[in-house]
């Protein structure tokens, strides 16, 4: 999963999209990983779990309100960038 973070990072970057690249560091729980992110008003959350990407998947989390949604890696740099730069 680290890998796959790593190239998604890269190619959101790419995209000019401003990232963040965070790990889970000695365990800490999502919730914790969720709270630093909005210390840095971080308002959306891309999230590669292992069991997200078995299925070719990742997790958006928007961080000021609204759903949780999978979608497919390939496509994550597009809705990213709809959802951060909706004008585009």
């Amino acid at each position: 999963t680290k890998l796959e973070a790593v190239k998604l990072t890269y190619q959101l970057r790419q995209a000019h999209i401003a990232t963040r690249l965070a790990f889970a560091r000695e365990k800490r729980s999502l919730k914790s990983q969720l709270r630093e992110a909005n210390k840095h008003a971080i308002k959306l959350v891309v999230l590669v779990g292992e069991g997200e990407l078995e299925q070719g998947m990742v997790a958006l989390r928007p961080l000021t309100g609204g759903e949780q949604v999978l979608v497919p890696l390939n496509e994550c740099v597009s809705h990213v960038s709809q959802r951060v730069n909706p004008a585009s």
